[in-house]
């Protein structure tokens, strides 16, 4: 039989990573630690730009860790001055390119730079975000030793938050905020709110349904018709009371403390849980 003398073309391999459709891959990117989310601009064309368009910014320990992880392959006597600057920088240097709606943000601050610097930039990062839509905010000073960490005012600009957590940090309400209208979850862990700003909070949140509060020292009356769970870690109240929290079905006090606690008043406040009829859990301690 004789040959056509004709070859066989290879087809050429298919570039399915360049193919994918744009939800596909910002949702790959949503779950990646920010690091290796900015490096798969080097994948393809297509994928050079997603990274600045991510719902999810996660500035957390696995962040910081990152950046000292690369600082230390660079240059051996990485110190501790430099990784504070490399972290500033990237924070900056996302921002500056970030386009889009964010959804989520968590900002965790791992060294301890005291006075007016830190501050500024941490308020013009909040205040880039907050005509983004955050939903969910996390702020965490928690490396900061002597002062405590003011928190931003451009917070009260997010409107549309659903879970609000802070951190070790003080602030008080601008005089014409109205509440977190969205707000359903809010986790405080040692912050510091000046003229009972926490009765405040809770009650202008029409949706809140799970508090959690641990290290709070002051009064806190609790008006939260949707309240679903509460719970209350190394507190010392001032005062405290419970105006409407019948739909609770979950309570824990632990290692709280008032000022009444010898008296009938807060005793009773404490005995309203007992005959919510939702009640499930209850542990006091």
């Amino acid at each position: 039989m004789a040959r056509t003398g004709k070859r066989t073309q290879m087809a050429e391999p298919q570039d399915r990573i360049s193919n994918l459709p744009d939800n596909v891959i910002e949702n790959i990117l949503d779950r990646l630690p920010l690091v290796d989310t900015v490096a798969t601009s080097i994948l393809s064309r297509k994928w050079r730009h997603h990274w600045t368009r991510v719902s999810n910014l996660l500035l957390d320990e696995n962040f910081a860790a990152d950046v000292r992880e690369l600082g230390e392959l660079r240059n051996e006597e990485y110190t501790q001055e430099m990784m504070e600057s490399d972290y500033m920088d990237a924070v900056n240097t996302f921002l500056l390119f970030h386009s889009g709606p964010m959804r989520n943000f968590v900002l965790h601050l791992p060294f301890n730079v005291e006075g007016p610097l830190m501050q500024a930039y941490v308020d013009k990062w909040i205040r880039v975000l907050s005509h983004k839509g955050v939903r969910e905010l996390t702020l965490d000073a928690r490396a900061r030793t002597f002062m405590v960490f003011n928190l931003p005012s451009y917070v009260f600009d997010y409107l549309e938050l659903r879970h609000l957590e802070l951190r070790f940090c003080q602030f008080k309400f601008p005089y014409n905020f109205g509440g977190f209208q969205n707000l359903t979850s809010l986790q405080l862990l040692r912050v510091r709110i000046y003229e009972d700003g926490l009765t405040t909070l809770i009650a202008n949140g029409p949706l809140l349904e799970n508090l959690s509060i641990e290290r709070y020292f002051g009064s806190l009356s609790i008006n939260a018709p949707k309240l679903k769970t509460l719970s209350a870690r190394s507190c010392g109240f001032k005062d405290f009371a419970l105006r409407n929290v019948s739909d609770v079905v979950t309570i824990s006090l632990r290692h709280t403390w008032t000022k009444r606690s010898a008296t009938r008043p807060f005793r009773c406040d404490i005995l309203k849980f007992w005959f919510i009829s939702k009640i499930r859990e209850r542990h006091f301690g």
